[in-house]
């Protein structure tokens, strides 16, 4: 069964932000949105986590992305299961 995903406040942030982040940060940049704002960037995942450690931040409360990376809208994620 495939459940309805509903979009986090950061997700539609990120939709206005968008063209803002691909404008300021080089391609490729690990950008971390919170509480719908940009509050971080980083040249590498783990140093964009230890970035929002530094802050205080939990990252699973973040949503993390690169500027110049367009994502799909949405997608599918299926689990499989080994048959025993």
């Amino acid at each position: 069964m495939i459940s309805e995903h509903h979009r986090s406040p950061n997700e539609m942030a990120y939709c206005n932000l968008k063209p803002t982040i691909d404008r300021t940060y080089p391609k490729g940049r690990f950008i971390a949105i919170h509480n719908q704002q940009v509050i971080g960037d980083a040249a590498t995942l783990d140093e964009l986590l230890a970035k929002l450690a530094a802050q205080g931040v939990d990252s699973k409360d973040c949503l993390a992305v690169q500027a110049g990376v367009d994502y799909p809208e949405f997608a599918y994620i299926l689990l499989s299961r080994a048959k025993s």
